[in-house]
């Protein structure tokens, strides 16, 4: 598999952690371990993904029903710190997730 991969046209992921900033981390490990045994023997440093992983501490939790009830002020800090992150890992970034459950929730509404 290796050698069909290209080098130069590879998309960049995004990791928007920070709720629980160990689960970027560890689905960063993730992605690169499964790009490992996906392009199985002679990987290398080069043929690892671009991703960038963006710890945001104000989408921090615990969560709850202060901060997850739309019209309370912790729900519009929230989605406000998200849509700002988003826009960031946007410019430097094809394609990125949110590593953590409970933020799924609000997702319909950070894409306005």
């Amino acid at each position: 598999m290796l050698s069909r991969v290209c080098r130069t046209s590879r998309k960049r992921i995004g990791i928007m952690g920070g709720s629980g900033p160990d689960a970027g981390v560890d689905l960063m490990k993730k992605i690169l371990r499964t790009n490992r045994a996906f392009l199985g023997p002679g990987v290398g440093d080069k043929d690892a993904p671009f991703i960038t992983l963006m710890n945001v501490p104000t989408i921090g939790g615990p969560h709850g029903s202060w901060d997850l009830q739309k019209g309370t002020k912790e729900y519009k800090e929230l989605i406000d710190g998200m849509k700002q992150a988003a826009k960031n890992i946007a410019i430097c970034t094809d394609y990125f997730c949110i590593a953590c459950n409970t933020l799924h929730k609000v997702q319909p509404e950070v894409e306005k």
